[in-house]
């Protein structure tokens, strides 16, 4: 890729993505047991799966999925996520729609975030879970690595928009599909008192909560590149240490020559701004890992940074590109986590810290961690690669969700 962008010929990640992604795409092909059919939200392109069941209609759990990629490569309309998908549908007797975001070189943040928080929110209006079928109180997001950003990132946003837009809903009148708002008047009811999904569906202003998040190795932070687990496995496939500076890069629109800067750490050097200053104390690992986690590694600190850095890449302060870097009072108020890291994996750390941040915060957060695991090992539970890892890693984030959604 960086042969043939030197060349002049094609950007090495659109090259990379023709290797990973293009050459893996597969047509929407329904089966006995779920139905797939690619659709757009808010203009977002997205595939979804139902599972198909025997007897009369009832609500579903739904999952909104975003792929993984570095924010650059990727499909949901890949094999590897196809597969994933499918599997989730059946077993789960849920609505999984899978999204497909703007991809760097063509787009970059906050447009990948955008297309996810659009896609989320026109998915959670009432009428468009009644059309298909999803539960309004069994709904989730998830994603794996860069995927798993966004699920972060959109979920805080999600809450925020809700508390600003939350109003009661007006009395309107209109066709509705009855078999299904009938099904919603069972859900809701309570004691004899039925709120009905008919007067939800057809205003677009009410809001439906998310009920669980669950994050598959995901990447939560650029201002650190020096954690225990990015100093261990900074050269150990699949995701490099420097790979992870260029996605972050690539990402936020910066110069890949910056890329040994942020690897220095440069940019929260202790010359730097007190914005950066209150961010670092938010991933500060000394305190925020368990001591297992430490091992030999120190905290990597310059006395003396690179003021442009901040300034060129505003992004690595942002809540929307660093979800790590939240408030607390916004991560008390996300729904219930479930985050799955991996040992050989320099992501890890992202994932065990905001853990620690929402237990912190008191949200009931699972943190499945495997030492055998490296990153995107879930996505290798399927013939022809195939790992006990990745079998494993899928069984209990499948059964997570069926226990908490």
């Amino acid at each position: 890729g960086n042969l043939i962008q030197d060349l002049g010929l094609c950007h090495h990640v659109r090259v990379l993505n023709f290797v990973v992604s293009v050459l893996e795409l597969r047509d929407p092909r329904s089966s006995e047991f779920v139905r797939v059919t690619d659709t757009s939200f808010s203009g977002v392109p997205a595939r979804v799966f139902e599972s198909i069941a025997p007897g009369p209609e009832r609500l579903k759990r739904g999952v909104i999925y975003f792929h993984g990629g570095g924010w650059a490569l990727g499909s949901g309309r890949m094999r590897s996520y196809d597969l994933l998908c499918r599997k989730m549908a059946e077993e789960l007797d849920a609505v999984i729609i899978s999204v497909d975001y703007k991809l760097a070189p063509d787009a970059h943040f906050p447009e990948q975030y955008d297309d996810a928080l659009s896609a989320c929110r026109h998915i959670l209006k009432a009428e468009v879970l009644a059309s298909l079928s999803m539960d309004p109180e069994r709904v989730a997001v998830s994603g794996d690595s860069a995927g798993g950003n966004l699920a972060a990132a959109v979920t805080q946003q999600v809450l925020k928009l809700d508390q600003r837009d939350s109003r009661p809903a007006r009395n309107q009148s209109g066709p509705v599909n009855q078999g299904r708002a009938c099904l919603a008047q069972q859900k809701l009811s309570d004691g004899g008192a039925i709120c009905s999904l008919t007067q939800l569906a057809v205003d677009t202003s009410v809001s439906v909560r998310l009920k669980a998040q669950a994050l598959v190795y995901p990447v939560l932070q650029a201002l650190d590149f020096n954690t225990p687990s990015y100093q261990q496995n900074s050269d150990v496939p699949i995701l490099y240490r420097p790979l992870m500076a260029r996605f972050w890069l690539e990402y936020l629109s910066g110069d890949l020559s910056l890329v040994p800067y942020l690897l220095a750490n440069n940019h929260t050097a202790l010359d730097q701004s007190q914005e950066a200053e209150e961010a670092w104390a938010k991933v500060n690992w000394t305190r925020l890992l368990a001591p297992t986690f430490h091992k030999h590694y120190k905290p990597v600190v310059p006395r003396q940074g690179t003021p442009r850095l901040l300034e060129q890449l505003p992004g690595l302060l942002d809540v929307r590109a660093a979800p790590l870097l939240a408030e607390g009072g916004v991560l008390k108020k996300v729904p219930p986590a479930y985050i799955l890291t991996c040992e050989h994996d320099v992501l890890r750390d992202d994932g065990l810290m905001y853990a620690q941040r929402l237990e912190e915060a008191g949200v009931a957060v699972t943190s499945d961690h495997y030492e055998e695991g490296f990153h995107g090992c879930m996505v290798f539970a399927f013939w022809p690669v195939c790992f006990s890892v990745g079998k494993r890693s899928l069984r209990n984030y499948i059964s997570w969700l069926e226990q908490n959604l």
